[in-house]
């Protein structure tokens, strides 16, 4: 058959796919990479890709702490504990925090920041803060303008806005 070109494919391990690649040769042989939360089990002719858990990593705090995004916290302080927004944050990022402990837990913010609850906002900067009312109060944080802006997506009660 004219303009057919063969070529020999390499022997490759379990679980190893052909993979394209723009650097010579254009083909490799290699296996899959897992990301966060995700595992992969290479076999004999099978690659098995399975959900190992959440990529979003939860920390029980008993201090004030400088919140992280996109990680979750469990206050668990006997008095007030204050957490603290990051002062640099992308569209979409997203902070949650459950109270456990009976002092529950206030967010401040660094200058320049606000957060939205519903058709309130906190006092734009350092002096701004939302404080729980309850216990076992959650709250969800997404970051809605890059660095400076921040809305409640979900709450499970009032919060004291300042």
């Amino acid at each position: 058959v004219t303009g057919v070109q063969t070529c020999a494919l390499p022997i490759s391990a379990d679980g190893q796919l052909l993979i394209g690649s723009t650097a010579a040769p254009n083909i490799r042989v290699a296996t899959l990479t897992a990301g966060g939360g995700i595992g992969i089990t290479n076999g004999a002719g099978t690659i098995t890709i399975t959900n190992t858990g959440s990529a979003f990593p939860w920390t029980i705090v008993a201090v004030n702490t400088a919140l992280a995004v996109n990680n979750g916290y469990i206050s668990n302080g006997g008095a007030l504990l204050t957490h603290t927004l990051p002062g640099t944050a992308a569209i979409g990022d997203v902070i949650e925090i459950m109270g456990k402990g009976a002092g529950l837990f206030k967010i401040e913010q660094p200058a320049g920041v606000t957060i939205h609850y519903g058709g309130s906002a906190t006092t734009t900067g350092v002096g701004g803060s939302l404080t729980s009312l309850n216990q076992y109060d959650t709250i969800q944080l997404k970051c809605l303008i890059a660095n400076t802006d921040w809305s409640v997506t979900t709450a499970s009660s009032n919060y004291t806005i300042v």
